[in-house]
């Protein structure tokens, strides 16, 4: 890795910074710096936001959502890596030079407040079990029932969250080029095996099986419905949108949100330090209902893990708080009288 190579980088801003700290770090610590940059840039991108405008609510989010997905000691490492990105960005490109919009001094970027948040806060505030929020089967039926316009992409979106508890970053990023429709496949999607590999931000996937009942439903958006999208023409990704080929993880929750406000659903788990109110349903909500429900049937924590794509193996254990429950309700149920 310390032979930093232009091709190993997706953003040209990344291979500037690590080439800087190449000779400064150890090549772990650089490997790290890749990927956390990597991650942060694809995150933004996502959210619509150019990098020289980000402010404190960015970096609140993706941290946000790096607390849902890994180990307390890997956030606290990736994000000690984003500040040292943060940092350059200011010292050799001129960022961030308004304080209001950008803070970087030790107090705002210190990173227990968010890890307290994650771990505590959470846990204390939320109608949920130990911090897990998840949408339970009632829920999700109310959210498909109250989708916002386009009614049919929408609710196929709802389906994957929740039937294979996809991240919303993976239903954005699925592809369905190159097409080979005499193999019944469509980049990503598989009908013939009823099988989608999951895009990696790291490169690769995972693979996950789906039912007839999903099946149904995206086949027709890919043969159909999705031709009447503007720029479907242009786009090799299952969800192009009217403005550009590809709809944006932020349009995703913000679906989400409105369908869970249309079914009188909704509601806020806590307000951040930026004054941000953190809603119960959103689409990371789907993906835990789909964790809870996979424990709660029976799937040992390591296929759950390769299930959901988790790196660290301790963030899928979080789940199996729900799997002593359903051994208490069974015992409740069937235990004999006496």
């Amino acid at each position: 890795m310390k032979n930093v190579t232009r091709d190993k980088f997706d953003h040209k801003i990344n291979y500037e910074f690590c080439v800087a700290h190449r000779n400064k770090v150890e090549e772990g610590t650089l490997t790290g710096y890749r990927w956390t940059v990597k991650s942060f840039l694809e995150h933004i991108e996502g959210e619509g936001v150019d990098l020289e405008n980000i402010d404190w609510t960015d970096i609140d989010s993706f941290i946000d959502s790096m607390v849902e997905e890994y180990s307390q000691s890997t956030t606290k490492t990736r994000y000690n890596h984003l500040r040292s990105f943060i940092k350059w960005l200011r010292a050799r490109k001129g960022y961030y030079t308004d304080s209001e919009q950008l803070p970087i001094d030790s107090r705002h970027l210190e990173i227990k407040e968010y890890i307290d948040r994650g771990e505590t806060k959470k846990g204390n505030e939320a109608s949920s079990k130990e911090g897990v929020v998840f949408v339970e089967a009632g829920e999700y039926e109310l959210l498909k029932e109250n989708v916002p316009a386009p009614k049919f992409r929408n609710e196929l979106i709802l389906k994957m969250l929740w039937h294979l508890g996809l991240r919303r970053m993976e239903v954005t990023e699925m592809q369905i080029t190159p097409e080979m429709p005499h193999k019944d496949e469509y980049g990503n999607i598989d009908f013939g095996d009823n099988e989608i590999t999951v895009p990696d931000v790291k490169g690769g996937g995972r693979e996950l099986w789906f039912r007839d009942s999903l099946a149904a439903p995206l086949r027709r958006w890919i043969e159909s419905e999705r031709q009447a999208v503007y720029y479907a023409d242009e786009s090799q990704y299952l969800f192009p949108s009217r403005n550009s080929e590809q709809l944006t993880p932020k349009r995703v929750t913000s679906m989400v949100d409105q369908a869970a406000q249309n079914a009188g659903i909704q509601s806020t788990v806590y307000v951040d330090a930026n004054g941000n109110e953190r809603r119960r349903i959103t689409p990371h909500a789907l993906r835990h209902g789909y964790g809870v429900r996979h424990v709660r049937n029976g799937t040992d924590v390591r296929t759950l893990q390769q299930l959901m794509g988790h790196h660290d193996i301790s963030v899928t254990q979080h789940y199996l708080q729900f799997k002593t429950e359903a051994r208490k309700r069974a015992q409740h149920r069937n235990a004999p009288e006496v």
